[in-house]
């Protein structure tokens, strides 16, 4: 009889005594977009992409209904990478946030990385926030190459293909952030592209997204979203800054605005040609921003969307809900650029 894990003989279990009582498990299934606990919705680095030398502040966006004390830790390493984001400088980070879950493969975190004592492995202290120094010439050193991604120290890698490489994924560092509160933990990884000062033509250099501000409208009230509206204050995800007032029992639209047109292109480089002479494709993709969705009351409809699809989210706000609560939005651009809004809400019966 094989040997299994003790991992993979829980996880078939579990998979098991869900398939035998459905509705059990997908009752304590908890909804993505409703906050009710301690969690960790975004890290964000600026600037969301950096060059040798360069000098980058690191901040979360980390929220706690109890809003009990929190002890952050950060650290940084590289870490090999996995699936499409190896290639497409800095990586997908499209979907929404706060999971606890993790690959067979999960390489770990930075912090396992500094104590073993790896290569361009720091920690960066405790604190809501942090600051890392990108060393001078990483994106020609072999060892960084080799360690991004995942070759062996001893392999000669020609010029051209280096150039190729790090020209267009650069090298993915890796932001680890470790929370602490009351005995609970949550970890998350974040991926920081470094690539050379100067770019590729046909290359745009990403920027954390700015400027965003969201409509919320009655699903029912027959009034469709604005187009874009005037920047909210900093941090707000209303242009006024006032708390989004809301009604029990009622159904709302929120609707995206302000997205840029045309959103910025970039260079990807793309695994898999059948050309043995050319084994890798360079392709031009545009940017999307990816909107993920929180709250602590009501239920959003997905803790997902697209620009460029339907960016649109249904918010239904049910019986007997608290009077007061919290709004969060977290905007990916699908390639290490993030940034949120929060907005308080008040909420009538």
């Amino acid at each position: 009889m094989p040997t299994y894990s003790k991992r993979i003989l829980k996880a078939l279990a579990t998979t098991l005594g869900c398939m035998l009582t459905m509705s059990a498990c997908l009752e304590d299934l908890p909804e993505p977009t409703k906050i009710d606990d301690l969690r960790v919705l975004a890290v964000r680095a600026e600037p969301a992409e950096a060059a040798p030398g360069a000098v980058v502040q690191l901040d979360a966006l980390v929220v706690d209904p109890e809003q009990r004390p929190q002890t952050l830790s950060w650290s940084a390493c590289i870490l090999p990478e996995r699936g499409r984001g190896f290639f497409s400088g800095g990586g997908g980070e499209t979907g929404s946030s706060g999971g606890q879950g993790a690959g067979l493969d999960d390489p770990g975190t930075c912090a396992d990385a500094v104590e073993r004592g790896d290569a361009f492995a720091v920690d960066l202290g405790t604190g809501a926030t942090a600051e890392l120094t990108i060393p001078d010439g990483l994106t020609s050193d072999p060892l960084a190459l080799a360690a991004a991604y995942g070759l062996p120290t001893d392999v000669v890698v020609p010029a051209e293909i280096v150039d190729l490489f790090v020209g267009i994924a650069g090298i993915n560092y890796t932001i680890s952030l470790v929370v602490e509160i009351e005995g609970q933990t949550r970890v998350t990884n974040k991926r920081l592209n470094i690539s050379p000062a100067t770019k590729l033509p046909g290359d745009s250099v990403n920027e954390n997204p700015v400027d965003m501000a969201f409509s919320i409208v009655e699903a029912d009230a027959g009034i469709e979203p604005p187009g874009n509206i005037d920047v909210p204050p900093v941090g707000s995800c209303r242009p006024n800054g006032d708390p989004i007032a809301l009604s029990a029992e009622t159904n709302y639209i929120i609707a995206p605005q302000n997205i840029p047109d045309p959103q910025a292109t970039y260079l990807v480089l793309l695994a898999g040609s059948t050309d043995p002479a050319q084994p890798f494709e360079v392709q031009t993709d545009d940017e999307v921003y990816y909107y993920s969705f929180f709250s602590t009351a009501g239920s959003i409809g997905k803790d997902i969307s697209k620009s460029s699809a339907l960016p649109n989210a249904d918010w239904s706000i049910g019986e007997d809900p608290d009077a007061t609560g919290d709004f969060w939005v977290v905007v990916r651009d699908g390639r290490g650029g993030v940034g949120w809004c929060h907005s308080d809400i008040v909420i009538s019966q």
